[in-house]
């Protein structure tokens, strides 16, 4: 009884290769959906490039980002 529970407490050896990650299969998933990663980052930079624009064409008072810190010279 005494080794039974001496046995149950070691971690076994066969579950630690199940729970690594290979780093070149991660990358390789990685270069698979390169295009669909490309697409997303582009399109929200578009987005992102539409919203700023629009907001500085609004009057200050309508806009949602609304332009106060104007440079200004004596």
């Amino acid at each position: 009884m005494n080794q039974d529970n001496n046995t149950s407490l070691l971690p076994q050896q066969d579950n630690n290769h199940e729970d690594e990650i290979d780093l070149l299969d991660l990358i390789g998933v990685l270069f698979k959906h390169k295009w669909l990663i490309i697409s997303i980052t582009g399109l929200a930079a578009l987005y992102i490039l539409i919203y700023s624009i629009i907001s500085l064409k609004l009057p200050p008072e309508k806009s949602f980002l609304p332009n106060l810190y104007t440079p200004q010279s004596l």
